[in-house]
């Protein structure tokens, strides 16, 4: 079975685009915490998630750098030849799931316009 689970932090903003047909997708990294023992010093990954369609268009409008989030992606490995003719290859993780762990009420980017958003969704339309 191919699914992973992260918890973490946005490190930037989501960014958002549309294919040629239409398809809105989403590309956004966390940083995630690696366990570590006691008295040694923390340590995170960053690994970068790409969402699709319903997905992606709910990643951009409402997860903000800083906010803390649950991913469950499936793991994507792919390959292309760069202009070099090199071939070169790509790791990343597919955005299966996502649900917020703890939003902030304001960020500094706003004036509560987060906290608005999100007391107006229609949970019936949400892709979770």
């Amino acid at each position: 079975m191919n699914l992973c689970v992260f918890t973490g932090r946005l490190v930037a903003d989501p960014e958002l685009r549309y294919t040629p047909s239409g398809v809105a997708i989403t590309t956004f990294r966390m940083a995630v915490d690696r366990p570590v023992k006691k008295g040694e010093e923390k340590k995170a990954d960053f690994p970068q998630f790409k969402a699709f369609g319903k997905t992606a268009e709910f990643c951009a409008g409402y997860f903000r750098k800083g906010f803390k989030e649950s991913v469950v992606a499936q793991f994507q490995t792919g390959s292309f030849e760069g202009k070099d003719g090199q071939k070169r290859y790509t790791n990343e993780f597919i955005v299966q799931r996502v649900e917020p762990i703890d939003w902030p009420e304001k960020s500094s980017n706003d004036t509560g316009i987060v906290k608005q958003n999100i007391e107006s969704i229609n949970l019936d339309d949400l892709p979770f």
